[in-house]
């Protein structure tokens, strides 16, 4: 689309121009080539196949399928308009199974939701329990839950890896569905980006291997992250932090804490009235 940052690749004869940044200015019906102005206020002409966006879906209006390897870390605050679908519950096991993203990349498609309300919601939606079910039959590990956030909520961080031991680019990238009226346009195995400057200062795209789900959140804006990747700790954070740190066992521990504290004061009143009792019948 106009006015999106992408990166030149793949050229085989302007060799020099790969990995180059740049921002579409128009589409050239005629020739089926972009307009590409690169950061040296210089214009190429360049074939969509040979640009790849800069940031895969920006934007609320996008669902955005993170596919990586990823390990739990402390955590963060869920800014308001953001929610994250985990498909695992912490340290249950991974959601290994190499259809899964085309699973729900189709679902999506078809303008479905897995939670009611636009995903805004905790409760699933009918074809959402469907799916649920479904995809537990592909792999048990599954547990599909809608993290919502508020400002306030805190949800564990990840730590997400897009290079090391990833066979193909579709085990390790993102998947995007965006919603711009009429048929949604779907965007398959984009690895996120980061600019470097070269020696002669222009501007180079420079894949990231390793990042955060909050700074992939801050790089891509609002909407919903689908996370297919392992729940699991990775060290030195133990489990009882990640427990500690995840809303449900925050308001279960919180619960808890009250009935505890409920209790212990029933036991000294007993223990006080009977103590009274016995010294009453001396």
């Amino acid at each position: 689309m106009d006015g999106e940052f992408v990166f030149i690749k793949n050229l085989v004869k302007a060799t020099d121009l790969n990995n180059r940044v740049g921002k579409l200015e128009s589409y050239l019906e005629d020739k089926g080539r972009w307009v590409v102005r690169l950061d040296d206020n210089t214009t190429k002409q360049v074939k969509p196949i040979n640009l790849s966006p800069m940031n895969c879906c920006i934007g609320s209006t996008s669902v955005k399928i993170v596919k990586a390897h990823g390990s739990l870390m402390d955590f963060f605050v869920l800014p308001l308009g953001v929610n994250v679908i985990t498909l695992v519950d912490i340290d249950k096991g991974c959601p290994f199974n190499a259809n899964l993203d085309e699973y729900i990349t189709d679902f999506y498609k078809e303008g479905n939701t897995i939670f009611k309300d636009n995903d805004s919601s905790s409760e699933y939606s009918e074809p959402g329990k469907l799916l649920q079910r479904m995809l537990h039959g592909v792999s048990s590990a599954v547990n599909i839950k809608n993290h919502i956030g508020d400002g306030i909520k805190r949800i564990n961080n990840y730590e997400l890896e897009f290079k090391a031991g990833c066979p193909t680019i579709k085990s390790c990238s993102i998947d995007c569905i965006k919603y711009n009226g009429g048929e949604p346009q779907v965007v398959k195995n984009c690895s996120p980006h980061n600019t470097i400057t070269d020696a002669t200062d222009n501007l180079m795209a420079q894949p990231i291997s390793t990042t955060t789900l909050e700074d992939l959140i801050n790089m891509s804006g609002l909407g919903t992250y689908i996370i297919i990747a392992c729940r699991n700790l990775a060290r030195p954070y133990p489990m009882t932090i990640a427990r500690t740190i995840s809303s449900e066992h925050l308001e279960s521990r919180a619960r808890g804490s009250k009935r505890s504290r409920r209790r212990k004061r029933s036991r000294r009143r007993k223990r006080s009235r009977r103590r009274k009792r016995s010294k009453k019948r001396r």
